[in-house]
């Protein structure tokens, strides 16, 4: 949202977007590093595009969870159990 709105700027979360960022930046040089230093095999190199896309995923599918955790809990909290209860049958 923070590029649709606000110039570009980061509103919610900022600094959690910033240590995500600088967390990111730490693992492709310790991805870099490994292997420069340690994958003396060409096969036991790690392929940073198939780590980013990997992770893409389970990001996408955690939010999804998360989610889904907060809607049952507020339908809960609202009186409609049951319909939380089909948010969460689809993790069990």
């Amino acid at each position: 949202m923070g590029q649709r709105y606000f110039d570009g700027e980061e509103v919610l979360f900022s600094d959690l977007v910033r240590i995500l960022a600088e967390l990111i930046e730490c693992m492709e040089e310790l991805v870099t590093m490994f292997n420069n230093e340690v994958a003396t095999n060409p096969k036991d190199k790690m392929n940073p595009e198939a780590i980013r896309h990997d992770t893409g995923k389970r990001v996408t599918q955690e939010i999804s969870y998360q989610v889904d955790m907060a809607k049952a809990e507020t339908l809960d909290a609202l009186g409609e159990p049951e319909a939380g209860t089909e948010l969460v049958w689809r993790y069990l």
